[in-house]
């Protein structure tokens, strides 16, 4: 029997948090112009002090404004918002300016900051989902579908922003794509699709595809590639034919795997897909350190879903995300819609990959 007694959120011991580093956050933000942007995904919640949350506000409101960011410019955002006698009054902002040791530091202060407040969801959510077990009775199941579905969230959590361009950031020089095949215009952001009907060699293009990218070798003797390291994800031909096919391919090309050794990796029947929950930090995660992804094929990615329908889209919005956070390249494998049978139509060639 565990001898871990749980502690009561009544027996006096606060929740996981420190003062000092969200202090040091808004003292990095009110000195240092580059502070704020340094830290995009930090929000007013993720702070444990209420008066720090509506410090970190108030710089928010600023910075959306396209004001400065300072300790004049707050304290006047937070007179005009009724809210300076709240965070302490000006006596507290002088001293929240002389508490960041080393500015150049705020992204890891804001680390600490955001890690905790992880910690206290986490707490909040199982303290939740064990009162409902309690009081609802509910089916083991559910409460475990909820508890993972909270988690989820906590490890991906989206503000709802809406995220602005303007015309100086859109007419901007850009750089360059990170092409991995140039001649295809294969590189990061939406999948790149590889369509066709069965057994027409949809997985041995993908798969040729990965052996060029792992060992930089020429696709086919033809187009220039940039080496990198590759993930299979195959939710489709399992481990033996899909290891069968890699040896089959690299024997002529005299690929051997030595060369292949921490450049190629396959995953057989991953435990998640598109339509699981938090599905999107779930891909980051998988295509974190890669950078090209095969899935192969879209059917096993989207299950109980019709892949013919537009519906898809959300899904590929997914994968979309998941290829600009990381740097990843998607090469989705998909069986193209088939022409109708009735010996007179044939379906056009751009509705082949519908979805």
């Amino acid at each position: 029997m565990s001898n871990v007694v749980p502690i009561r959120p009544d027996e006096g011991m606060p929740p996981p948090h420190n003062l000092d580093a969200e202090a040091a956050v808004l003292s990095a933000v009110m000195i240092d112009a580059a502070a704020l942007p340094a830290v995009p995904t930090l929000l007013p919640e993720h702070f444990y002090s209420e008066r720090h949350r509506r410090i970190f506000e108030a710089c928010r409101t600023l910075a959306s404004k396209g004001k400065p960011v300072d300790s004049v410019q707050v304290m006047t955002e937070l007179k005009a918002t009724k809210r300076l006698a709240q965070v302490g009054g000006p006596d507290y902002l002088r001293d929240i300016l002389n508490a960041c040791p080393f500015v150049s530091n705020v992204v890891a202060y804001a680390d600490t900051v955001f890690d905790l407040w992880k910690c206290r969801e986490v707490i909040r959510t199982c303290q939740f989902v064990a009162a409902k077990g309690y009081v609802e009775r509910s089916e083991p199941s559910a409460l475990i579908q909820h508890l993972r579905d909270s988690v989820d969230r906590i490890e991906s959590p989206t503000s709802g922003d809406i995220v602005f361009v303007d015309a100086d950031e859109l007419f901007a020089p850009q750089t360059d794509a990170q092409f991995l095949i140039r001649s295809l215009g294969i590189a990061p952001g939406p999948a790149t699709g590889v369509f066709g009907q069965g057994y027409v060699g949809k997985s041995l293009i993908a798969q040729s595809i990965a052996l060029a990218v792992a060992t930089g070798t020429d696709l086919w003797s033809l187009y220039p590639v940039r080496r990198g390291r590759v993930l299979h994800a195959d939710y489709e031909q399992g481990r033996r034919v899909g290891s069968r096919r890699y040896q089959r391919l690299a024997a002529p090309m005299g690929i051997t795997p030595e060369q292949l050794r921490d450049a190629l990796r396959m995953i057989v029947y991953p435990p998640f897909n598109l339509t699981s929950p938090g599905a999107e930090s779930r891909f980051c995660k998988l295509f974190d350190g890669y950078d090209l992804v095969i899935l192969d094929a879209l059917k096993g990615l989207t299950p109980g879903v019709d892949e013919n329908s537009s519906a898809i889209r959300d899904f590929m919005g997914i994968l979309a995300r998941a290829s600009e956070k990381t740097g990843a390249v998607p090469l989705l494998l998909h069986h193209s819609g088939k022409s109708p049978n009735d010996g007179k139509s044939s379906r056009p060639r751009k509705e082949a990959g519908r979805g």
